[in-house]
C-alpha cells in the first residue's frame, strides 16, 4: 500500500508541475510605434528594412500614402505604403484613410506579424475643424484561441483641447473591447499634458519611456507613446527609443508580457 502511496503523490507532484508551468506560460509582444512623414527622407525599402531589423510583433505607423502625390516626396508618388511594406517586412497590415490626398489617400497603418481578423477605422471629433484624425484598431490572432487589439491614432497637432477630445473619443471607444489591448502613435503632445494625463487616470499605462522622439536630428520632445490596457495586467520587459534618421520622428520600440489573472503571474492572453 505504501508503493501505492508514493506512486499515488508522484503522479499528483507532476500533475502540479505541469499545471504550474501551464500557469507560467507567457505571451510576450514587441511593439513599435513609427511616424514615417509620407516617405520623405528615405525610401520605402530602406523604411521596410528598418523595420523588419527590430522583429516587431506590431507596428503602429502614422503619416502613411497610399497612391498620392506630393511635391515634397516625389519619390513616393503613386505608391502604395501599406501594400509595399507588407510585402518588405513579410507582415500583414491594414489601413486606415484619414483624408482623401493627391489622388490617393493619406492615414495611419497596422502591421503585424500575426493574421488581422478584422480592424475599424473610427473618425476621431475635430471640433477646430482642422485635418481628419482617425483611430483604427484591430484584432490579431496570436494563435491557440488568443486574441489581442493593436491600435493606432496620429492626434491633432495644433491645439490641445482638440487632442483631449479625441483622446477621450479613444478610450471610451475601446473600453467597450474585452480583449488585452495595445496602442500606439503620434500623440502630439507630451507626457503629464492634459491628453497623455486622461490614459494614465482611465487606466492605461504607457510603455515607451520619457527618451525624446522630435524631431529625429535633434530629439527635443517626446510626443511618440505606446500604451496598454489594462494597465494592471502588463508587464513592461524593456522599452527603447531608436536613432534613425529614415523620418522626422524617431520609432519607439516596447517589449511587453501579459499577466494572467488566474495566477497574478505571467500567462497567456485570456478569451472575450
Amino acid at each position: 500500500m505504501r508503493i501505492y502511496g508514493l506512486l499515488y503523490a508522484l503522479v499528483i507532484s507532476v500533475i502540479c508541475a505541469f499545471a504550474v508551468d501551464a500557469q507560467s506560460d507567457t505571451i510576450r509582444v514587441r511593439m513599435m510605434s513609427y511616424n514615417l512623414r509620407f516617405g520623405e527622407l528615405a525610401t520605402l525599402d530602406e523604411i521596410g528594412m528598418h523595420i523588419k531589423s527590430f522583429n516587431p510583433d506590431f507596428v503602429a505607423l502614422q503619416e502613411v500614402d497610399v497612391n498620392t502625390n506630393r511635391d515634397m516626396a516625389k519619390h513616393q508618388n503613386g505608391k502604395n505604403f501599406v501594400a509595399e511594406l507588407s510585402k518588405s517586412t513579410g507582415m500583414f497590415a491594414s489601413f486606415g484613410r484619414a483624408i482623401d490626398l493627391g489622388k490617393g489617400y493619406y492615414g495611419i497603418a497596422i502591421l503585424s506579424k500575426y493574421p488581422i481578423i478584422k480592424t475599424e477605422t473610427m473618425m476621431l471629433p475635430n471640433p477646430s475643424n482642422t485635418e481628419q484624425r482617425v483611430l483604427q484598431y484591430a484584432w490579431i490572432d496570436m494563435g491557440l484561441g488568443d486574441t489581442i487589439v493593436v491600435a493606432v491614432t496620429h492626434l491633432c497637432h495644433l491645439k490641445e483641447d482638440s487632442r483631449l477630445e479625441q483622446g477621450k473619443s479613444i478610450i471610451k471607444r475601446l473600453a467597450e473591447i474585452k480583449y488585452p489591448l495595445l496602442i500606439g502613435g503620434d500623440f502630439n503632445t507630451e507626457p503629464n499634458t492634459p491628453v497623455y494625463n486622461e490614459f494614465i487616470k482611465n487606466n492605461w499605462k504607457e510603455t515607451s519611456g520619457y527618451e525624446c522622439t522630435w524631431p529625429a536630428w535633434n530629439p527635443k520632445e517626446k510626443i511618440d507613446f505606446i500604451f496598454a490596457y489594462p494597465a494592471e495586467k502588463w508587464k513592461l520587459l524593456r522599452n527603447y527609443t531608436i536613432p534613425s534618421c529614415l523620418s522626422d520622428h524617431l520609432p519607439i520600440v516596447v517589449d511587453l508580457e501579459y499577466l494572467s489573472a488566474k495566477s497574478g503571474s505571467a500567462g497567456r492572453i485570456l478569451h472575450e
